[in-house]
């Protein structure tokens, strides 16, 4: 949750930069979307959103993770 509240501090000046909700970054956009009535959160929504942000990240390590692995061991070895 800390990495989400801080990733919003990033994101904060793309709120009132971009206009147009279609533009906006997905921390953004979430943002906009748990704005409840009163100061409100739905943590319920918020953490479904974030899920669903999150799978075209994993699925892309999934199909990927055999050259992102070569790669970070290629790195690493001296010589």
């Amino acid at each position: 949750m800390m990495i989400y509240t801080l990733s919003l501090h990033d994101a904060l000046p793309i709120s009132y930069l971009v206009l147009g909700t279609e533009k906006k970054t997905v921390p953004v956009a979430i943002q906009i979307a748990m704005q409840g009535a009163y100061g409100s959160t739905d943590y319920g929504g918020l953490m479904a959103m974030l899920v669903l942000a999150m799978i075209p990240i994993v699925v892309f390590y999934l199909f990927c993770q055999k050259y992102i692995i070569k790669g970070v061991v290629a790195g690493a070895v001296k010589g």
